[in-house]
Formats: C-alpha cells, sequence, structure tokens
C-alpha cells in the first residue's frame, strides 16, 4: 500500500530506514485487518452446522488454547479453528487468550489468532474486552500484582484497538489504564518500566510522534505520509488526550530527576567540603551519596528512555557539582591573604568593624553580684519578653536553588502592588514607645551636642546615646552602661531604645550596631533579644503578600521606612558578625523569591549595607553571587524606573561597572594649525581671512 521510503547516501548508495520500514509493515498489516474483520462474513446458520462439533476434537482444541505460549503460538491453532464449530466455548477462549503466558514478542502472533476469531465469530471481541477487564486495575488503591504480564497485556490491548477489533469501549479501557498508571506513581515513577514497552512500540501508531532518534533521520517524503501510516480507528481528541497524559507525566519525571540531582549533588558537595577541611567525609555520607546516585542514574535512564518515545530531549543534568564555589573560595582565600582583595574599603572601617572596646573589665564579680541583688529588688522593671527564633548558622543550609532556576525570575505582577491586611498588622504589632511619664522631662539634645556619658541615669545616658556618632563615643556609652547601668530595668529599657530608634536617622544604626557588639560578651541578653526583635519583623514583612495598595499613601510610607530601617540594621549586625552571614544570605532569598513593591527597597539596602561584605567573604562569595546575578536578571523586568535604579545602584555597589576608556582622536599638524586659527578669529574678522 505504501511505497519504502528511499535516499541515497553522500557515496550514491541507496538507504533503507529500517524504523520507517517497520512503521509500514506496521500500518499495511493493521489496515489489513480492520478491512478483513469488516468485510468479514460470520459463521451463522447452514455454515455454522457444517462444521465439526465432536466433543473429543472440541477438548483437543481447547485444551490447545489454554497451553498458548511462546513454543506454542497461537497462529498454529487457526488451520484447526476454521474446521471447528467453537460458538459454545468463546467465553473459555477469551479467558485461555488473556492468561496465555507468552512474551512481547508473542503478542503479533496472539493479535492474529484473535483477529481470525473476531472475524468468525462477531460476538468474541466483547467477551474478550470482558476478560480484559479484569486483568486491569481501576481503582487507585489496587495494585499489579504480575507487572511483567501487565506490560504484555497492556501491549496487547493497544494492538487489538489498532487492528480493529476493539473500538471505543476498548480505546476507554486503554484510556483508563494509562491514567492509572500516571496517576499511582506521583512522586515514586515505578511504573515507567511499565509504560516503556506499550511508547515504544505503539506510541507513533497511536499518536504520529515520531521517536527524538529518528527526527532528523528521516525525509521529508515519510512526513507526508504520518496522516496516512497513523490507524483511522482513533480519532484526533484520543490522540491529543494521550499525547497530552504522557506528556504532563514526562514532565513530571524530569522535575523528579532534577531533584534527587540536587540532593545528589548537595550530598557530593559536603563531602569534597569534608575531604578538604578533615581529610575524610563521614561513611553514612559516602553511603548516602552512593544511594543516591544510583537513584539519578535509574530515573535519569527512565527519562532518557521516556524522552526517546515521546520526541522529547532530557534537559542537561550535570552529575558532579560544579566547582566553581571552592574555586572561588580558594581564589578569595589567597586574595585576602596577599592583600590582593580587601575585605573592607579602608583601614577606618576595617578597625570599626572588627576592633571592639573590651568592656569586660569594667563588669568586675562584685558589680555582677551587686547588679543581680539589685535586680532582685527591682519590684516595677517588667521581664522583656523573650522572643525564640530559628537562625541559620550554616551556609550549606540555606537553599539557592530555587533562584538559580529560571522559572525562579519571573515578571513582577505591578510595581505598585502593597499588601494591604500587612499594613494593619505591622502599625498594631509596633511596639509602644516608651511613655513620657516613665521618663524626666529632659530639653531635646541638639546634634551638634557633644554627649557626657555620667551618672547612673538611664533616660540622660539614652538620650546621649542619640548623639554619639562617632567611634570613641559610642566606646564610651558601651563601657559606661555595662560599669554603671547594667540592671535588668536599663536591660529592657535599651533594648526599647534600639527598637524605637527614629527611622529616619539611619546615621545612627552603624554605631548602635557596634554598640551591641560591644557589650556582647558581658550583656549577651540585650543584643540577641534586638537581634531576635529586627529579625522577627524582618521575616513578617519579607514573607507577607503583596496585594493591591491601599489609598492611605501615610501607612505605605510608614512601612517603607520600616522596612528601610529594619534590613539596614541587619546589614549593620551582619558585618559585626552577630546576624550570621547564613541568616543574612537567607534574608536576601526570602526577599527575592517575590521582589515587588516596599520588599525592593528592602533587598536594595540590605545589599548595599553588607553585600559587599558577603560578597568578599570566602565562606559566602559563591551563594552572594547567586544573589547578584538574581538581581542583575531582574532589573529588567521592571516598569518603574526608581525600582530599576535602586537594583542598580545596590549591584554595582557590590560589583562596580567596569571603567570604559574612550579614546580621543588625534589630528596632524595641518588640522591642528586650522583649528587654532579658527579658534582665535575674532568676532568682528571675517571667517574667510584666516582660513585663505
Amino acid at each position: 500500500m505504501f511505497g519504502k521510503i528511499l535516499w541515497m547516501d553522500s557515496d550514491g548508495s541507496t538507504l533503507v530506514n529500517p524504523w520507517i520500514d517497520d512503521v509500514q509493515k506496521r500500518s499495511e498489516l493493521q489496515r489489513k485487518n480492520i478491512e478483513s474483520l469488516k468485510n468479514a462474513e460470520p459463521l451463522e446458520g447452514a455454515k455454522l452446522s457444517k462444521l465439526d462439533s465432536s466433543l473429543k476434537k472440541l477438548t483437543a482444541f481447547m485444551k490447545k488454547t489454554k497451553s498458548i505460549s511462546s513454543k506454542e503460538p497461537a497462529t498454529l491453532l487457526i488451520p484447526e479453528l476454521s474446521k471447528l464449530n467453537v460458538l459454545k466455548f468463546l467465553d473459555e477462549i477469551a479467558t485461555n487468550v488473556c492468561e496465555a503466558k507468552i512474551k512481547s514478542s508473542d503478542v503479533n502472533d496472539l493479535v492474529v489468532f484473535v483477529v481470525h476469531v473476531s472475524s468468525l465469530y462477531p460476538q468474541f471481541p466483547d467477551l474478550l474486552l470482558t476478560e480484559l477487564k479484569k486483568q486491569f486495575p481501576t481503582k487507585k488503591s489496587e495494585k499489579i500484582e504480575n507487572p511483567v504480564k501487565f506490560k504484555v497485556d497492556l501491549k496487547f490491548l493497544g494492538e487489538l484497538i489498532l487492528n480493529g477489533v476493539f473500538a471505543k469501549p476498548g480505546m476507554d479501557l486503554l484510556g483508563s489504564a494509562l491514567a492509572y498508571l500516571v496517576a499511582t506513581d506521583a512522586g515514586e515513577f515505578n511504573n515507567v518500566p511499565l509504560l516503556l514497552p506499550f511508547c515504544k512500540q505503539l506510541f507513533f501508531d497511536f499518536t504520529g510522534t515520531i521517536p527524538l532518534s529518528q527526527n532528523d533521520k528521516i525525509p521529508d517524503a515519510f512526513r507526508e505520509q504520518i496522516p496516512q501510516l497513523i490507524s483511522p480507528v482513533l480519532t484526533d481528541s484520543n490522540r491529543k488526550a494521550i499525547v497530552n497524559l504522557m506528556k504532563k507525566y514526562f514532565d513530571d519525571l524530569i522535575k523528579h530527576v532534577n531533584t534527587v540531582r540536587v540532593k545528589m549533588n548537595k550530598i557530593h558537595k559536603g563531602i569534597k567540603r569534608q575531604e578538604r577541611t578533615k581529610g575524610d567525609a563521614t561513611q553514612s555520607d559516602r553511603q548516602a551519596f552512593e544511594t543516591t546516585k544510583q537513584q539519578f542514574d535509574r530515573f535519569l535512564q527512565y527519562a532518557n528512555d521516556l524522552g526517546e518515545c515521546l520526541g522529547y530531549e532530557t534537559p542537561e543534568m550535570d552529575e558532579e557539582p560544579s566547582d566553581d564555589d571552592e574555586a572561588l573560595t580558594k581564589q578569595l582565600d589567597t586574595a585576602l591573604s596577599e592583600g590582593k582583595t580587601l575585605l573592607w574599603p579602608d583601614k577606618d572601617s576595617q578597625m570599626f568593624y572588627e576592633q571592639l572596646e573590651d568592656v569586660v573589665r569594667l563588669s568586675p564579680i562584685k558589680a555582677t553580684i551587686a547588679a543581680a541583688v539589685a535586680d532582685e529588688g527591682d519590684v516595677e522593671a517588667d521581664v522583656t519578653e523573650e522572643i525564640s527564633l530559628t537562625v541559620a548558622e550554616s551556609i550549606d543550609t540555606v537553599d539557592f536553588s530555587e533562584l538559580e532556576t529560571p522559572a525562579s525570575v519571573e515578571a513582577p505582577v505591578s510595581d505598585e502592588i502593597e499588601e494591604e491586611e500587612n499594613d494593619e498588622i505591622i502599625e498594631e504589632q509596633q511596639p509602644p514607645p516608651l511613655s513620657a511619664s516613665s521618663l524626666p522631662e529632659k530639653p531635646t539634645i541638639d546634634s551638634m551636642y557633644h554627649p557626657q556619658f555620667i551618672g547612673a541615669n538611664i533616660t540622660d545616658f539614652l538620650e546621649n546615646l542619640s548623639c554619639a556618632i562617632n567611634r570613641d563615643l559610642i566606646d564610651k556609652a558601651a563601657s559606661h552602661f555595662v560599669a554603671f547601668l547594667n540592671k535588668k530595668g536599663n536591660r529592657k529599657k535599651l533594648v526599647q531604645h534600639f527598637l524605637h530608634s527614629p527611622r529616619d536617622r539611619l546615621d545612627l544604626l552603624p554605631f548602635y550596631a557596634r554598640f551591641l557588639a560591644t557589650i556582647k560578651s558581658v550583656v549577651p541578653e540585650i543584643t540577641n533579644q534586638t537581634l531576635n526583635s529586627l529579625l522577627l519583623k524582618f521575616r513578617q514583612m519579607a514573607s507577607a503578600k503583596i496585594e493591591p495598595p491601599k489609598k492611605e499613601k501615610g501607612l505605605r510610607v510608614r512601612k517603607t521606612d520600616e522596612a528601610i530601617f529594619l534590613s539596614r540594621f541587619l546589614g549593620e549586625l551582619t558585618k559585626f558578625k552577630i546576624l550570621p552571614k547564613a541568616e543574612a544570605l537567607a534574608c536576601l532569598r526570602s526577599l527575592l523569591v517575590d521582589l515587588r513593591s516596599y520588599k525592593i527597597e528592602m533587598a536594595s539596602v540590605f545589599i548595599e549595607c553588607c553585600g559587599i561584605f558577603l560578597y568578599r567573604s570566602p565562606d559566602t562569595a559563591a551563594k552572594m553571587s547567586v544573589v547578584l546575578s538574581v538581581v542583575q536578571k531582574k532589573i529588567f523586568l521592571f516598569k518603574d524606573q526608581r525600582h530599576k535604579i535602586l537594583l542598580e545602584n545596590a549591584y554595582f555597589s557590590v560589583i562596580p561597572p567596569e571603567e570604559s576608556q574612550t579614546t580621543v582622536p588625534t589630528r596632524d599638524p595641518l588640522h591642528s594649525y586650522i583649528s587654532l586659527l579658527i579658534r582665535s578669529m575674532s568676532s568682528n574678522r571675517k571667517g574667510r581671512d584666516p582660513v585663505k
């Protein structure tokens, strides 16, 4: 029916594609069987009565149908079948056919036998379909008892549909069988081996999808014949349903393979780190890596085989983790040790963040005991509610895989979106400022005032603290607090002072952070309570859902000021190593996942404040580079020019743009002289005179 598709090799020899030849043969056989069933003359009346009905021969024939196997193919029974009247034994034949112990390669012989029986007895397909339904599970709770036989039955069912034995009821059974395999395999993909034989041998016949390896090999003449090669039994909706079902299954499989790959690479990276730092990795880690690698290899092979049948390429998946992180770490270590790269921009900054005042000497044992006694007698002082938060300590535990995928870089919905509910929540959750009645009235201190830290009055101390805007003054303040004001009530007021610092006085935050870092060795609870409170507010704002803005602009302005304050304060605490660098990366990650509205300001301020510190630290350089790459990609997604500028400034504060060199063209002496004459002309002379 179809001519062989031939083409010429480079040397002029004629080539035949075996796959195309096999497809054409199957299509011709299927159409031949469909026509034979359509034009068949069933055995009825006189024809049926002429056939042999002796019990002896029928019993012998039925025994042979029970023993159908690879060694005794069903096609050998066709001559004998044509001589016998098996009308009363059709249901038993159907049962024996469904229970035949055959291999996948023997299915075609069994199909020929079934086609012959169906052409003689029209009622046989219905009986056979009833028996086949018993072989396939219909509920998710049911399990496949014999996977090997299930693969053969699935192919057998598909062949019977393609050869015209079953019509719509057969397609319904096939659809439910495929849907069962997909639905019961979510997250495990143990049913791929059951689907592969069906897809390899019959997927083209059902859908017309060319296998991936053949896509570039077949000529255009074959592509034009595809509509005629596809089985006419199926409708377009049938083909589309099968394609969509398998495409979704393949996509889910790819996601699962990638998940296993990320897990495997993470374990492998940990093993490399242990080998680099400790000399060897633990046996449990090595065993976990081997187990995960075996899973990855198996699922990757599944994906390649299934993608070959469905015509989809499997994305590239590196089995080994990139050594860029390790190389970058070594490079930074070397550069920092040799002085080629500096962690701080200048010596003053280095001294500010690294050389802290020693206040332990100012807190002798007697003073500590006296403070404890005073704390017990201080009835009016309320116990500050401690906030317990889980803070990331290990940089390896901060998962950036979501940011590294292209799907994470999505276009923002709107640059002006704000979150409605959290406006009110954040306003309500602001801790109340210290009341005026609780503190003695003092005149406002001018910013040029030189503070004096004397006495034991906490109110005077806090007012003077807002004017300590250099390193010496803030160190004196820390020493004074440790020596004279270290009481429970004063500690509570100090924490509240930091949390309610004016949101427009961002210049105070570096000095407040130094104050907290200085007293941490003596009064760690102040530092911890302040950090946890700031971190809690930050997480609330970073995780808030963004919704259309409210009309009250004042709330949005206060919310933005609060966001900037939190980011700047936490950034300064990061540089003093109060906030772990791992938690700082986690904060940035939480903002980049949904970078919109006020979160843009938060991310920009955070990066400008401590981005270069994280980028030049060997242990965080790799993940900080991921943050910067995501920021760079997201810059182009915003329409608001202000947001673009904020992100660009943040990015270039860490990685300055390359200086462009402009080449000034040089003139020859003649042109230089002419230019000099023209410039030296007076306004009352004509331009043509000196030129002449």
